[in-house]
């Protein structure tokens, strides 16, 4: 037996209709498809370099031992950003890739 599509439910003195997600049941079962779960013939991995710092002010960033590691396609930095280097849903205050400080 499947759960109904919505419900209604009374939450602090008002009604609120919940819809059901169409992706729930298979993110749940593990049948849904991650973005790191998907794979293409001759697909570039990358990855996130973090600060170890918790709060700092970046004063240059060096990427030339990085590019020459075997395997090195790329180093992205803010730089590599094109146009406005923040986002963000109510207020474009988050930095797409850090570029004057890490928080």
């Amino acid at each position: 037996m499947s759960a109904p599509a919505t419900r209604t439910e009374l939450r602090r003195g008002r009604a609120e209709t919940t819809v059901r997600r169409s992706d729930a049941v298979p993110k749940v079962s593990g049948e849904f498809a991650y973005s790191s779960d998907l794979h293409a013939a001759g697909m570039l991995w990358g990855q996130t370099v973090r600060s170890p710092h918790a709060h700092a002010r970046i004063l240059r960033i060096d990427v030339s031992e990085a590019l020459s590691m075997p395997g090195v396609r790329a180093v992205l930095t803010h730089e590599d950003v094109p146009g406005r280097k923040t986002y963000g849903l109510d207020f474009a205050d988050q930095p797409v890739l850090a570029f004057d400080r890490v928080r």
